[in-house]
């Protein structure tokens, strides 16, 4: 099952991005939705009960930021 990921960009560190967890949707659209006006604001697709956990710290696949890029 696709579960989508709501988070808010704060800031970049020496180890890291740090966001904050805003909340978690059966639908990309309401994901999409709760970033309205919010330009660091990102969607992340998540798989529910995926347990193919990186080892090393990567980009997250199909992470997006809904209002700074092309529709």
């Amino acid at each position: 099952m696709k579960l989508w990921l709501v988070g808010v960009y704060v800031k970049k560190t020496d180890e890291g991005a740090i966001w904050d967890f805003q909340g978690i949707f059966d639908s990309k659209q309401s994901a999409i939705d709760l970033c309205s006006g919010h330009e660091n604001w990102f969607v992340a697709e998540c798989e529910l009960n995926d347990r193919s956990i990186p080892v090393k710290t990567q980009d997250w696949p199909n992470m997006f930021y809904p209002n700074l890029e092309d529709g």
